[in-house]
């Protein structure tokens, strides 16, 4: 019976409370003491989960809710309240970085069947979640099935009092066990967690969950009928009134006709719909086509005449067609309850005439005849009507034979041996280390080289090197010789460093005479060098070449300046750097042998600097001084917008490379942070002036140029 649900519920007493229903739905349980806490039998929708929207970077942080209580887990941020029912709900936030919710699998569903979800929701806010209005997202497995209408909260963030709300969600369950996840919702767009603004991120909180089957009263069925005629479909609900489809208002509507009737039923406490699907049964559709001959090895497939009712065939198959391949009388019965109706035919088999072609192979002077059996009828593809048909030509060719009831089509192909025709492969010199490819042809012949390999031959070394071409017609060796040049051995030597204004000739060592070419185009046999560079020399041998190549690099000229004699600031350091060079030799007169000294006390410091090729000293004076750093900070300040002594900032003439400074109340909390000595604090924390009183600074800096950190406290008073 098609049915659909629902137009409106006043009472819920058609509502049966079945055993599916979620484990621990009040979480009771242990207080929670800390964030990211969930009751026994609830799970977190992890970041992973399609439903979860939030990265899944976030997962375990921005994906797990909190079991909350009248006592926290942080009263003082606001992430506190009273549950609807028991010790503790679950409270989840919905930001730019968290997406937090529950969720648990429940099983005993009938797939089909109605269920609604009840649970209690309530706005809980905290101080950086301010947000107003939200409501849960219900999903099914991964299937959104309901968000709960929006509840409204004013209370402040760290009010414990919170408002509950009933909500409910309905539900068709598509299986016996489903994995039911609540979700947060913002109703708006702005998700910025770290903002104090009234619509900015979420806090929901959500309590006493219950799942009930949504159940309805059934007084009729669908049903069939044998025959066409009058028939009554009546309804006996108490104290209902009735509309049918064709707006008749009876609690019986006559029916003669197969067709869904729908009707809407108004009882004192609900009202619904009901469809109701009426068959006729209707025994010409079970036909089947006329008595027919087919030939052998042809398949009959008869389908069924229609597929609203059941039907079986006569070998008892229910299935939708049956494939019939020989003589046989074939019958189908479709039925309904008391009612049938049963349809036959008769297939016959008449044999089909055969015939055997084979395919075949005919060398380029040959010439093929068939010989076939005189009392068929033949048509080939070329229109010939013989039995005798002659063949000369590759390709594939097509007969049909009757016998002048049943015919059958043979196909065969014909394939003509071509004469072999290569020219053979060109005799090759090749240098060391070269190679040449012998791409064997391609045609309707095999082609097997000497060791026996097919295909193309890469060949490296001298030799004769024969390719057999051979089908079913001949047989042909085509020879090729290759000669492969003795290897070039040439060395101009090792890469070398030469000292400033050094030259060397560069004398090349080879096992063969031949052609000398230098990288500049110079063909002498030596080579003088005087400037560093990268020289390449060609040797030609016979065609054959191999070059060499030698990197000729000079030694740089020491130049070294500590610079002028210079002052630091005490509980300052400078750096002398004496070059980057680290392959070079030094030697402070403080002893060390790095190519750089710090310096913190005032004296005369050289340094000696030496290579393979020469050495050089350079020497330089450095005065330490005591440098004094004026840094002014008020005592009083009043923040009361008069335009006077408004701020508070540190003033001082020097520069600083470091500058940073902060605030504390008498509680020891952070209030207020600088960066520079050109920030002020204008007495505010959380966008209101501060209490009058007393203000700890500590300010941390260095001045520009001295690597001493210098750290200062001090008082301010505030006064409004």
């Amino acid at each position: 019976m098609i049915r659909t649900f629902i137009l409106l519920l006043l009472t819920v007493s058609s509502f049966t409370i079945l055993a599916q229903n979620f484990a621990n739905p009040n979480f009771n349980g242990a207080a929670s003491s800390m964030l990211s806490v969930l009751p026994q039998s609830w799970q977190n929708v992890p970041a992973s989960d399609p439903v979860c929207q939030v990265s899944i970077s976030y997962q375990g942080l921005g994906d797990t809710p909190d079991m909350t209580n009248i006592y926290g887990p942080m009263s003082n941020t606001g992430i506190v309240g009273t549950p609807n029912m028991g010790d503790n709900f679950i409270s989840g936030v919905r930001g730019n970085n968290f997406h937090e919710g529950i969720m648990q699998t429940v099983s005993g569903f009938i797939p089909g069947n109605q269920y609604k979800i009840t649970f209690y929701q309530a706005v809980v806010k905290q101080e950086n979640c301010l947000d107003t209005t939200g409501a849960w997202s219900v999903y099914m497995d991964t299937t959104l099935v309901g968000i709960s209408a929006l509840t409204t909260s004013h209370l402040a963030y760290n009010d414990p009092l919170l408002n509950w709300e009933e909500r409910e969600i309905f539900f068709v369950a598509t299986q016996s066990s489903h994995t039911f996840k609540f979700l947060p919702y913002d109703d708006d767009t702005n998700l910025n967690i770290t903002s104090y603004e009234l619509n900015a991120a979420l806090r929901m909180g959500i309590d006493q969950f219950e799942l009930t089957e949504v159940t309805y009263p059934t007084y009729y069925y669908d049903t069939t009928y044998c025959s066409v005629g009058n028939y009554n479909i009546s309804l006996n609900y108490p104290n209902a009134t009735y509309l049918w489809d064709d707006n008749s208002t009876g609690n019986t509507k006559l029916v003669h006709t197969s067709g869904i009737h729908t009707v809407e039923v108004t009882t004192p406490d609900s009202t619904f719909y009901n469809q109701y699907e009426v068959k006729i049964f209707e025994p010409s559709l079970a036909t089947l086509p006329n008595d027919t001959v087919m030939c052998l090895g042809d398949t009959l497939l008869l389908h069924s005449p229609q597929n609203s009712y059941p039907y079986y065939w006569q070998n008892g198959s229910t299935s939708s067609s049956i494939e019939v391949y020989n003589t046989q009388e074939v019958e189908y019965t479709m039925y309904h309850n008391q009612c049938s109706s049963t349809a036959k035919m008769t297939v016959t088999v008449a044999p089909v005439p055969q015939i055997n072609l084979n395919d075949t192979n005919l060398c380029y002077n040959e010439y093929f005849t068939t010989n076939l059996n005189p009392n068929y009828a033949y048509t080939w593809n070329d229109g010939s009507q013989t039995n005798n048909y002659s063949i000369n030509s590759s390709g594939s060719y097509t007969v049909e034979v009757s016998n002048g009831f049943c015919a059958s089509t043979e196909t065969f192909n014909v394939h003509i041996v071509d004469s072999l025709s290569f020219e053979g492969f060109t005799d090759t010199n090749l240098c060391f280390g070269e190679e040449v490819v012998f791409s064997a042809p391609q045609g309707d012949f095999d082609a097997v080289w000497n060791d026996g390999s097919t295909g193309n031959l890469i060949v490296n070394q001298s030799g004769i090197y024969t390719l057999n071409l051979s089908n079913a017609c001949q047989s042909k060796d085509f020879p090729v010789h290759v000669n492969v040049s003795p290897e070039i051995i040439l060395s101009l030597g090792n890469d070398t460093t030469l000292c400033p204004d050094e030259t060397i000739i560069l004398s090349p060592q080879s096992n063969v005479t031949g052609t000398y070419t230098w990288q500049d185009g110079n063909n002498n046999s030596e080579y003088a060098v005087n400037a560093p560079g990268i020289y390449t020399l060609t040797l030609d041998h016979h065609g054959c070449s191999v070059t060499d190549t030698l990197e000729v690099n000079y030694t740089a000229p020491l130049n070294i300046n500590l610079g002028n004699d210079t002052s630091i600031c005490s509980l300052s350091q400078l750096q002398l750097t004496a070059s980057t060079e680290e392959s070079w030799n030094y030697s402070w007169s403080e002893g060390s042998t790095e190519n750089s000294l710090w310096v913190t006390e005032s004296g005369y410091y050289a340094v000696s600097v030496s290579n393979s090729c020469e050495s050089t000293t350079d020497e330089i004076y450095v005065l330490v001084e005591d440098c004094q750093t004026n840094v002014f900070a008020p005592n009083t300040f009043t923040p009361n917008g008069d335009r006077h002594n408004n701020t508070f900032q540190f003033i001082s003439e020097d520069d600083f490379d470091r500058f940073e400074w902060q605030i504390y109340n008498h509680w020891g909390e952070l209030i207020f942070t600088g960066n520079s000595k050109d920030d002020v604090w204008d007495g505010s924390y959380h966008n209101q002036i501060c209490p009058d009183g007393s203000y700890v600074w500590k300010l941390t800096y260095s001045v520009s140029g001295s690597a001493y950190v210098e750290q200062k406290t001090g008082t301010i008073t505030l006064l409004s």
